[in-house]
């Protein structure tokens, strides 16, 4: 897909360690990010700093706990209960290196 003539200019992966990837792929092909091709990935581990990428970060220590508490109310709720548990979350944008302004 990146060798081909009609390449992406950004990729927005699953993952950092996708996206993480995909950076090493870019640069074995010749391809300079974030000029060539922005790249994106989502949790924020910990090498996304040190690799300079753009990331949605996210809190699955504070999901685990969200969801261990879900499932608490609800063995503790009468059987039929309503569920009455929400909860969301706003990710936060990291930006880094990995990604550039298109015009």
């Amino acid at each position: 897909m990146l060798a081909g003539p009609d390449r992406p200019r950004a990729i927005a992966a699953g993952t950092d360690e996708v996206a993480l990837g995909i950076v090493l792929a870019a640069h074995q092909l010749g391809l300079r990010v974030p000029e060539d091709l922005s790249i994106t990935g989502v949790d924020d581990v910990p090498s996304a700093g040190a690799w300079g990428l753009t990331t949605v970060r996210q809190d699955p220590a504070q999901h685990g706990r969200d969801a261990v508490a879900w499932i608490m109310e609800r063995v503790q709720a009468p059987a039929g209960g309503p569920d009455t548990g929400h909860t969301s979350y706003a990710p936060e944008l990291v930006v880094r290196g990995s990604t550039a302004p298109r015009g």
